[in-house]
């Protein structure tokens, strides 16, 4: 019986995308005459970036996840 891969969960927008979404908010926050408004547009840009870096790393923990597996696995 072939066992399934163990993954880390993970939902990512494409990279082209991301890059869309940050060039917008970019482009909103410059010509935001909305105060709070604007402020929610920079927490968005600042969380997606996090979440950008977040994502790289969970891909290296895949990779040593599988590693991990693979070698103490049966």
């Amino acid at each position: 019986m072939h066992k399934k891969r163990q993954t880390i969960p993970t939902h990512k927008m494409s990279d082209a995308l991301t890059d869309k979404v940050m060039v917008w908010l970019v482009s909103s926050i410059k010509t935001c005459t909305i105060e709070k408004t604007k402020q929610t547009l920079i927490k968005t840009l600042l969380f997606i970036e996090k979440e950008r870096v977040n994502h790289a790393d969970k891909d290296n923990e895949q990779h040593k996840l599988d590693k991990l597996m693979a070698k103490y696995g049966d």
